[in-house]
């Protein structure tokens, strides 16, 4: 079970883009809270801190076994400088099943909602590539910076490790 935690991890560290690092953009365009208000970035956390976007949809099995161990992560990192932003990509028309989807599992980390479309651009303006499926993870540097994407789950230990040698490395 280590050694998968640690594959994970090598496969988020590798998936480092070396060329031009896409700056995530402070209004999330096409995005709204769960109460239906433009979501925008700084209004959700301050510049310092690492940023792990979960994008998912409340119809993930993967996603719901994820919810809980990403919410004790973004918790046990609460005052720190990691934190957890999920990204659902059930669209307007599905906003009252993700909102209750989160509550089920007792996610405690902010959430935004976009049609899947706005989702996809999102993913390929940030990343380059097509979003493949649910649950996928980025982890953004304190400067908004995209440093690793990961598609599947992810155990926030192998989060924790990639950050910790993203920092040691100043990437």
């Amino acid at each position: 079970m280590r050694l998968f935690g640690f594959k994970k991890a090598i496969i988020l560290v590798s998936l480092v883009f070396a060329v031009s690092f896409p700056v995530m953009a402070v209004m999330l365009e096409g995005f709204v809270d769960f109460d239906g208000e433009p979501a925008a970035l700084e209004k959700i956390f301050p510049n310092e801190r690492w940023i792990v976007v979960m994008i998912w949809s409340h119809t993930c099995p993967i996603c719901a076994r994820e919810m809980s161990t990403q919410a004790a992560f973004h918790e046990r990192h609460r005052e720190g400088d990691i934190a957890v932003l999920g990204m659902s990509l059930d669209g307007q028309s599905d906003m009252f099943e993700a909102w209750a989807f989160s509550e089920e599992y007792s996610v405690s980390f902010p959430n935004v909602l976009a049609e899947p479309q706005s989702v996809a651009k999102f993913f390929y303006e940030t990343s380059g590539r097509s979003l493949k499926g649910t649950p996928t993870f980025m982890i953004f540097g304190p400067n908004r910076e995209l440093k690793a994407v990961q598609t599947g789950p992810v155990a926030p230990e192998a989060i924790e490790r990639v950050i910790d040698q993203l920092k040691k490395s100043n990437l």
